[in-house]
Formats: C-alpha cells, sequence, structure tokens
C-alpha cells in the first residue's frame, strides 16, 4: 500500500495552509489539493499561486513574478514565460480569464488574487447536510443501444470492467436556452448534422422491434424541417453511423460495420447522395476501432472546402487516432498521434476557417476537449472537465467558441478556459451548429436504487419500491453496520460523490466533494466510523476513505494501475480490492494499517465479499467469466459456486450470512426484465425468489442486503431513450 501522507494535506502544527473554494495550498511544501486530495502543478505556476496567497485581493506586478521565479542573470522570454504560468495554473483550478474566479488580470500591470481566502492549519471542514428535496420524477439517463455508438460511454466503462457509469461534470446552470423537441420517435435517434444551408438534419435511429428492447440499425436518416416523417437513406444489414454533409449539400458521408462486429470483416466510411441512392466507398477502417467506446461523438468530419474527411481509426499502437483523407486521392494521414495509456482521440470537427480541428481525448474515463492545427503539430487542451465523455463538439460559427455535449450541454472558449453549462437537466451529445440553429441529442434513461422486502426465509414478498429518487444516477448502496443508513454513489450534485441517507431515504448528506471521475462503490467499515470507496481523481482507480460524517477524504493507494470496488473483512482488518497491477484483473487483500499487499486470486478476480466466518472471499470475475467464485482468505484453490451470474452483471450480488443474492438476467442493453435468485450455501441450491418487470442497470454496482435480512437493495434501470432537440437562435 503506497504512503497516504504523500497525497494528503499535512496537518503538522506546523504546516500554513491557504484555502479557496475547494483548493488548498500547503506553503510550507508548496503542494495543491483539491478538497484534500494533491493535484499536480508544475514548479513556475504553484510559485505563481503561492505569491497570489500572500497578498490576496492585492495586484501582484509581472516584475515582482519575474524576481521571485527568475535570478537577475537569468535570460528568459520573459512575457511568454509568465503568460504560460498563468495559463497553466488557470487550467488547473478551471479558471477563466475572461470570467475569473480566481485569478483576475490587471491589464498592463499583472495579477490579483479576487477569491476569498482563509489561511491557517487543520482539516478541511466536514460536509453539510443538503436539504431534503421534494419527490421528484425519474431522471434524464445516458441511453444505452449498440455499442459502437449509442451509450459508447456506458460501453467504455463495461469494457474496462471496472463497473461503473457516467460520473463526473459541473452543471451549474448559466444559461437559458429555448429548446424544443426536433424528433419524438421511439428509439434513439443521434449524430445528427445539419445540412450546409440548416433546413435538414441527418441523423442515426435505431427502431425499437420486439416489445421495444430489440433495436434495428441504426441507420442514417434525413429529416426536413417542419416535415415529420425522415427519409432513410442507408437500408443495408449492417449499422451505419456518424453522418456528415458535404458542404455543398449534395452528399453525406457516413461510417458503417458489419452489424456482428465479426473482426475478420472491417468498416467503411462511404458517400451517398443526400437524396438516397448509390453508395460509394471510400476507404476501409479496423473493425475493432472505438469509434464510439473510446468517447462517444461522431467519427466523421467534414473540411469546409469539401476536399478532406477527417476520421477515426487506429494507429500502429492501436490507439484511437484522428486521420485526414484526400478526397481526391482517396490517401490518408494521421493527424493525431495519443499515446498509451491514452485510449485515443475521437469526435473531429473543423473549424469554420478550416485550419484547425477540434477533437475528444480520452484517457481511462476522463475525456477533455482538445484542437490542433490541420497541418499537424502538438493539440492544445481547451476544456478542463476531466468527465468520462465528451459527446460530439461543434464549432460556433465564428470559430470564437466551441459547444460540446456530456453531463450537461457546454460551451468552451477557443482560448479555453471554464466550459459553461448551457443546459443541464440531462444527458446531451452531439452538438451540430449552422447559423444561429443548434441541433443535439438528449439521452434519457432511468437508473435507480430499488427496494424489496425479504421475509424469515429470505424471500422476496411484495413488490420492489424506489427510495431515493432523484434526478440524477444512483448506484452502489451499502448499508451501515447497525442498517440505520445508506451510503451510495450520486450525481446529484452535479459530479458523482459518495452520499449517506437515512435507510429510509431521508436526511441525506453529502460525504465527500472531490469531484472525480468515476467515483464510487462505497462500503462502511464494521464500526461504523469510516467509508471506503473508489475514485479516478487523477487519472487512475484508486482506492480512498472519508469519515462517516464527511470531511477530508484519504488517499490509500496510488500508482499507475488500478485498485476498484473495495470491500472491508468482517473483522475490520483488512481491505480487499480487485488491481490490474499484473496485467489482469485479480482481486487483493492489504491490512487496514498499512502494509504488504497480498494477492488473493490467482486466475482473474473482480469483486470481493468476505464470508461471514472470515474463511473465505467470494469473487465475480469481472465481464471475462460468468458466475461466482470462492477460494480461502489465506489463499489455495478457487472453486466456482453460482454459475449463472451472467457476464456484465459482476456488480449484481450480495453475501448475506449462508446465502448470495445475484441477479439472472440477459446482460446486454436489449435486457427487457430480470430474475432476483438466491443460493444457499448449506444446500448448495438455488431458487428465484423474485421477478421484476425492468432489467438491471447494466455494468453499474449493487446489490446490498440490510443487517437484519429484510430489505434488499438492487440497481435497475426502467427505461432508456434519445431525441434530438433544437434551439432557434442561437448565439
Amino acid at each position: 500500500m503506497a504512503a497516504p501522507d504523500n497525497n494528503l494535506i499535512s496537518n503538522t502544527p506546523g504546516a500554513r495552509i491557504s484555502r479557496f473554494g475547494i483548493f488548498q495550498a500547503n506553503r510550507h511544501t508548496n503542494e495543491l489539493f483539491r478538497q484534500g486530495v494533491r493535484v499536480k502543478v508544475q514548479e513556475q505556476p504553484m510559485q505563481v499561486l503561492l505569491m497570489l496567497l500572500e497578498h490576496p485581493g492585492e495586484i501582484v506586478t509581472r516584475e515582482e513574478i519575474r524576481q521571485r521565479l527568475w535570478p537577475v542573470d537569468t535570460f528568459v522570454e520573459f512575457d511568454h514565460s509568465v503568460n504560460t504560468a498563468i495559463k497553466k495554473l488557470r487550467q488547473t483550478l478551471g479558471d477563466d480569464a475572461d470570467n475569473p474566479r480566481f485569478i483576475e488580470t490587471i491589464p498592463k500591470k499583472g495579477y490579483r488574487f479576487i477569491a476569498p481566502v482563509h489561511d491557517g492549519t487543520g482539516e478541511v471542514p466536514p460536509a453539510t447536510a443538503e436539504p431534503q428535496p421534494p419527490s421528484v420524477p425519474h431522471d434524464d439517463r445516458k441511453l444505452q443501444v449498440r455499442a459502437i455508438v449509442i451509450g459508447a460511454c456506458l460501453v467504455l466503462a463495461l469494457l474496462i470492467g471496472a463497473g461503473w457509469l457516467i460520473r463526473s461534470s459541473e452543471v451549474t446552470k448559466t444559461a437559458a436556452l429555448d429548446v424544443i423537441p426536433f424528433t419524438t420517435y421511439s428509439g434513439f435517434e443521434d449524430q445528427a448534422s445539419l445540412s450546409p444551408d440548416g433546413n435538414k438534419v441527418a441523423f442515426i435511429w435505431a427502431k425499437p422491434i420486439e416489445k421495444e428492447h430489440i433495436y434495428d440499425g441504426p441507420h442514417v436518416y434525413v429529416k426536413q424541417m417542419g416535415i415529420e416523417q425522415p427519409l432513410q437513406l442507408t437500408k443495408s444489414n449492417d449499422i451505419e453511423f456518424s453522418p456528415a454533409w458535404s458542404p455543398d449539400g449534395n452528399s453525406i458521408a457516413f461510417m458503417r460495420c458489419p452489424a456482428n462486429m465479426d473482426p475478420s470483416t472491417r468498416c467503411g466510411v462511404y458517400i451517398a447522395s443526400a437524396i438516397g441512392g448509390a453508395e460509394r466507398l471510400l476507404t476501409t477502417l479496423d473493425n475493432e476501432t472505438d469509434f464510439g467506446t473510446a468517447g462517444m461523438g461522431p467519427a466523421i468530419a467534414w473540411s469546409p472546402a469539401g476536399n478532406v474527411l477527417a476520421y477515426v481509426d487506429r494507429n500502429q499502437d492501436r490507439t484511437a487516432s484522428i486521420f485526414l483523407l484526400d478526397l481526391n486521392t482517396l490517401q490518408s494521414r494521421q493527424l493525431t498521434s495519443p499515446k498509451l495509456p491514452l485510449i485515443g482521440d475521437t469526435a473531429p470537427s473543423f473549424s469554420p476557417d478550416g485550419k484547425e480541428l477540434a477533437f475528444a481525448r480520452n484517457g481511462k474515463e476522463v475525456s477533455d476537449v482538445w484542437v490542433v492545427s490541420v497541418k499537424g503539430g502538438e493539440p492544445e487542451r481547451l476544456s478542463n472537465l476531466n468527465q468520462l465523455c465528451s459527446t460530439g463538439i461543434a464549432w460556433t460559427p465564428d470559430g470564437k467558441s466551441l459547444v460540446f455535449g456530456g453531463l450537461a450541454l457546454y460551451r468552451v472558449s477557443r482560448k479555453g478556459g471554464v466550459a459553461e453549462p448551457l443546459v443541464n437537466s440531462a444527458t446531451y451529445g452531439n452538438p451540430s451548429i449552422r447559423g444561429k440553429r443548434l441541433v443535439f441529442s438528449q439521452y434519457r434513461w432511468d437508473k435507480g436504487i430499488w427496494s424489496i422486502e425479504l421475509n424469515a426465509s429470505g424471500d422476496a414478498v411484495g413488490k420492489p419500491t424506489q427510495i431515493l429518487e432523484s434526478t440524477r444516477d444512483q448506484d452502489g448502496p451499502s448499508y451501515s453496520p447497525d442498517g440505520k443508513r445508506l451510503v451510495f454513489g450520486s450525481q446529484r450534485s452535479g459530479f458523482t460523490e459518495i452520499w449517506r441517507a437515512d435507510a429510509d431515504g431521508n436526511n441525506l448528506l453529502q460525504l465527500t466533494n472531490i469531484h472525480g471521475p468515476l467515483t464510487g462503490t462505497p462500503s462502511y467499515s464494521p464500526d461504523g466510523t469510516t467509508v471506503l470507496f473508489d475514485s479516478r481523481i487523477n487519472g487512475n482507480a484508486h482506492l480512498f476513505t472519508v469519515n462517516a460524517e464527511g470531511g477530508p477524504v484519504r488517499q490509500l493507494t496510488s500508482g499507475t494501475t488500478d485498485e476498484v470496488m473495495p470491500s472491508y473483512s468482517h473483522d475490520g482488518r483488512w481491505i480487499y480490492f480487485p488491481s490490474n497491477r499484473t496485467g489482469q484483473w485479480n482481486v487483493w487483500k492489504v491490512p487496514v494499517a498499512g502494509g504488504e499487499q497480498i494477492q488473493v486470486t490467482k486466475q482473474g478476480g473482480f469483486r470481493a465479499l468476505e464470508s461471514e466466518d472470515g474463511k473465505y472471499v467470494y469473487y465475480a470475475k469481472g465481464t471475462a467469466v460468468p458466475g461466482i467464485w470462492r477460494v480461502p482468505v489465506n489463499g489455495g484453490l478457487e472453486e466456482e459456486v453460482v454459475r449463472d451470474l451472467p457476464l456484465g452483471l459482476n456488480g449484481h450480488w450480495t453475501l448475506y450470512k449462508n446465502k448470495i443474492y445475484y441477479v439472472v438476467s440477459l446482460a446486454d442493453i436489449n435486457a427487457k426484465s430480470m430474475a432476483l435468485h438466491s443460493f444457499d450455501l448449506t444446500t448448495g441450491k438455488s431458487k428465484k425468489i423474485a421477478e421484476i418487470d425492468f432489467p438491471p442497470a447494466f455494468g453499474s454496482p449493487g446489490m446490498t442486503v440490510s443487517p437484519d435480512g429484510k430489505q434488499l437493495l438492487f440497481v435497475a434501470q426502467q427505461n432508456s431513450s434519445a431525441d434530438l432537440q433544437i434551439v432557434e437562435n442561437f448565439r
């Protein structure tokens, strides 16, 4: 286990701490922390920050910065170096030069720190309780359908096996748009592309068949303003996606891939007439390219001059990259070169003058908007949201800002800075702008925590009821040892954080405020004083704890590998967790007090729970192998216990006394129901205890039993859809 002191604020008597917003600067060690977790900052930006914090509300001149950063006999390009340091500092703080929260520019003089600064020592104040909201309808959620295009951010999380969904984005509503529906069909309408004159929209549509749980397509359609019935442009047995209009409005480019994703076949980039007809294949692509799963968004963009197509394909390192296809010669050249461990670059979008290309750069569940010259060179990062997916990008006509999707619909300046949420009542993606007209996708899914009563025999009785209703995703519930409280992951604050509530869903309290992507899977310590969870604050997944009453978080692990879904042993002395440090997910354990990390499983393992008698560790094997297995706590031969836990539902089971409760369902986006089962460890027999009329939240963690054995909680999804929305007079 990594020494946590390297990642936490020093609370020693000599530590000098300046607090502002969610940040804390240790002026003794020259370190910056966000809600108690260290943030990497280069030396010069950190020195500038310390100068500003030493003189809050006062002007710090550029000459004073020069004297602090560079000795008299040092020769540097001073103005450029100061500008770079300020820019990097603002990016770290998520600040905006045009609308500053922290650092104000004083023209021809210097800079001033304008946020309140509190100096001293001690810990971050504990979290405060959120007023109990009134009952609200189910939330708008991210859609799920074909893995390659729709619901791609979800699929990425599932493929990695972490069992999490979209978690991260700042969603403070700062602008009101007059949004009206453009399509309201059944199924999923997505990836809109406005024609050059703004009067038609090309989009993809996956139509529901077989009781709205199996989908045909998606295929490419064209809809004219004022006419309800769209024209179906593509009609193959494959799937088509990512339509893009030619600048003259006569043609539409799109991608086509085999519906079964047979690796022996290839995808292709095609062109067809905008009114239908013969198609022309331009180039073929790697069938395993993460067109959508590396960051959902269109995979094709047409240059304003009409002579180049930008598209997504894999490079030699097998990461998704942006390529430029010359339509005259049909020769391609690679434009972006993401390096491992990056997943790749997606969602290309040309600037109005055709000189630059914006794209989404995707790491491990972290994505932001970047821009690069079409001539090549080093790309520039514009947004700093660290959200799971940046879902499609569109330039404003003047080229001064870009609009992109995620947990909100955002706008960011071409100069970079803070991304401004335009609308935030749902999950949005794939904007398209022509003139003053904006079209984008709105995704809906209803995913929440449900409860069903168990009788003395452990069988379910009655119908399930939803608890903790919210207009944001919630999952990963876990009871306190006395059964009086719950902890769970929730997006109700705009970021996925750890929350606490009474067992009946009342008296909510936000325990963390770390703004980190993919924070979740909390569990109580056996004494009820501490909550253990995982988060990807700085890229990789690591383990953290927070006091059960809230406060600063404590980071337990660090490094370049991932540790997820932790749980305590029954005696509270050990923490079990899956890690991919060997190149394969296996279960490990480490003493709570720190010490040697011990590998528990050797042949794969993911979510793990210790038996009540402390003799065995039970675990699922992630997305690779179905079932639930066990191994002695001190190592030994593994044994399969439950065979019918489906692939992809590795978070949908729990252990209670001598029973294992788990879900049986079609473990993909086409699931329409699920069954709750129990397996008796004494008799070795399994039985169905309930039929649920809606499916599990595919890939989302969550099942637990109350300490008294009377309530079973699970995470379910009821409905999902996507429609196109339109905004007139967009500015």
